[in-house]
């Protein structure tokens, strides 16, 4: 199946576990599968294309892939990033997560590919539900590490790890200011 023959989310799991695997791209465009060795250092944000071309993504590159479908299938959706600061020492395991909400028939779903664990569609009665269920996860995997839950609008492509969380503490600021 092709990208642009999905018709369903359930269509969508499908096309990402037969094609997407969990991976990035450093700057120098070479692919890093199944390791978070030098992420901090390397990475880059891949663009949709290079994703597809690759066959690759974390879970930042995963979702603005799932949301692109989405948006094609006119299903309304939201793409949110849980992040926990950690000092310097944790360089290696970085503690961020990335994942869709989609809302169709007065219903809401998490999305999940990235997370081997939690991959699949799962069905909420609505969307503080799901997010309640996603934060209560992470932190209970976490030994009761809190995280920082923000809703973005988009990937930008070719950003470092630190400009991705700058991009990201932007608009944390941003939200704070516009209260």
């Amino acid at each position: 199946m092709k990208i642009y023959d999905i018709k369903t989310p359930e269509q969508l799991l499908n096309f990402m576990n037969d094609n997407i695997e969990y991976g990035w791209l450093d700057q120098e465009d070479k692919p890093h599968r199944d390791t978070m060795k030098d992420f901090r250092n390397l990475y880059k944000t891949s663009t949709i294309g290079e994703s597809l071309i690759n066959h690759l993504g974390t879970c930042i590159e995963q979702t603005n892939l799932e949301r692109m479908v989405l948006n094609n299938l006119h299903i309304q959706n939201k793409a949110y990033c849980l992040r926990s600061y950690e000092d310097d020492t944790s360089k290696e395991n970085p503690k961020m997560h990335c994942f869709i909400l989609y809302f169709l028939n007065d219903k809401c779903y998490h999305f999940e590919h990235s997370n081997p664990e939690k991959r699949g569609i799962h069905p909420y009665e609505n969307e503080e539900q799901a997010l309640d269920s996603i934060l209560t996860y992470f932190q209970e995997r976490d030994n009761g590490a809190s995280r920082e839950l923000l809703e973005f609008p988009t990937v930008i492509p070719n950003q470092t790890w630190q400009e991705w969380n700058e991009y990201l503490t932007s608009l944390k600021e941003e939200k704070t200011n516009t209260l």
